[in-house]
């Protein structure tokens, strides 16, 4: 982090402080920033067992794992973007007319984060450090459970294992039915000792190829490390590339979203540390691309503005997403239909269409043509990638007014 280009800092109480940014850059921070000593903190202490685990009365000994913590159901969309590589896919079936099944309000104040749902319940963490589960025929509160910190992004969850990361640059592994440490790396957000810079958590996390991925902030992105052991897989000379003025560590892409395209991840979106709602109007942030593919036919939707569905593109020319990352039009791929969706928030693929949500409406677009199949008004826009779909078909939607409605077959 450094101060903006305009004010410089300021020096008082023995503090270092730096204003709200003025500008419309990537390393935009908003708010007032206060710095003071480190004295002899020790930035890499190892978290210890008896000092963070906590567990309740009636635990005792853990059965079966319960679906959360299998491996990737097909049906069910058990992680953030339904599943440990944030695919978006489901392959359950949405009816072809829908109606509002339930409404669920958070107390004043709170925000949702994106729904996951498994075995019948919708699993919701929100701004007020609760997590909270909820029947997804009905609407009604299973139970709820508080966390001691505000929740943004789920846990990534795979093959028995919860994986997370907190905001230092910690990143941990644990028995998902425990909640045991099997392995913690703390050093990570200092790989050069030096600038005392690294790998900062910023967005999501998913799987793929044998290593956990991070969208890491400003200095290393995305960030990668060996799911077996913790081990940061990032070269520590990332921190010290320079360009634009000299600025370190200002070529990483610094949104807050992971994108698995042609077997790369990529990041793009909303900066984690930016407002929500204050755009920041930079290329590596607007220009994103997400692709949702099968062996038949290929859902890229790009900037969030419109969806495009060609067939499948495999091997080599898959890597024209790349290419062409944030480009409306790809050469050699023509659109089999394409429509648009504005101010886009979330989206999902599943057997008979895509879903999309947007700041007006949650609409179903008919996977073979693209026609509207149903539109369902919103009164509030949703939370960014607010949108999952239970193994029965229903499209359950996170808003920012701290509402959580659910739409399903108008006979249920």
């Amino acid at each position: 982090m450094r101060a903006q280009c305009q004010d410089g800092v300021t020096i008082a109480n023995g503090l270092l402080y730096w204003w709200p940014s003025v500008c419309d850059c990537n390393l935009t921070l908003y708010g007032i920033t206060s710095l003071g000593p480190a004295e002899g903190l020790v930035f890499d202490a190892a978290v210890r067992e008896e000092d963070r685990l906590e567990r309740a009365p009636a635990s005792g000994t853990a059965g079966e794992a319960p679906p959360a913590v299998r491996e990737d159901p097909p049906a069910d969309w058990n992680a953030f973007r339904a599943d440990s590589a944030a695919s978006g896919i489901s392959t359950a079936t949405v009816p072809g007319k829908v109606r509002k099944l339930w409404d669920f309000a958070l107390p004043a104040g709170a925000v949702p984060t994106a729904p996951s749902a498994a075995g019948g319940l919708v699993f919701l963490g929100a701004s007020d450090g609760t997590v909270r589960a909820i029947d997804g025929a009905t609407g009604a509160l299973a139970w709820k459970a508080f966390t001691g910190g505000a929740i943004r992004f789920p846990p990534s969850i795979w093959e028995g294992r919860a994986y997370a990361g907190s905001g230092d640059g910690r990143v941990v592994a644990l028995d998902a039915r425990t909640g045991r440490i099997i392995w913690q790396n703390n050093a990570s957000g200092h790989l050069d000792q030096g600038a005392i810079a690294g790998v900062s958590v910023q967005g999501h996390l998913i799987i793929h190829g044998g290593k956990l991925w991070m969208a890491g902030g400003n200095a290393v992105s995305p960030a990668a490390f060996d799911l077996a052991s913790g081990r940061c897989l990032n070269d520590p000379g990332l921190v010290n590339q320079r360009i634009n003025n000299n600025v370190p560590a200002s070529v990483s892409p610094r949104g807050a979203d992971l994108y698995l395209v042609a077997g790369e991840v990529m990041v793009g979106g909303q900066p984690f540390y930016a407002h929500p709602q204050y755009k920041v109007y930079d290329a590596s942030v607007i220009e994103r691309t997400w692709v949702a593919a099968d062996q038949e036919r290929d859902v890229a939707w790009v900037n969030g503005s419109r969806v495009i569905c060609l067939r499948h593109a495999d091997g080599d020319l898959a890597r024209k997403y790349l290419e062409h990352w944030g480009k409306m039009r790809i050469p050699g791929l023509e659109p089999i239909w394409s429509a648009e969706t504005r101010d886009g928030a979330a989206m999902a693929r599943v057997r008979n269409a895509v879903v999309a949500a947007g700041a007006a409406e949650v609409a179903a677009l008919d996977l073979g043509d693209g026609r509207r199949l149903w539109a369902e008004a919103l009164s509030a826009p949703p939370v960014p990638w607010g949108l999952a779909v239970d193994r029965t078909g229903r499209v359950v939607v996170s808003l920012e007014d701290g509402r959580v409605l659910c739409f399903g077959s108008a006979q249920e």
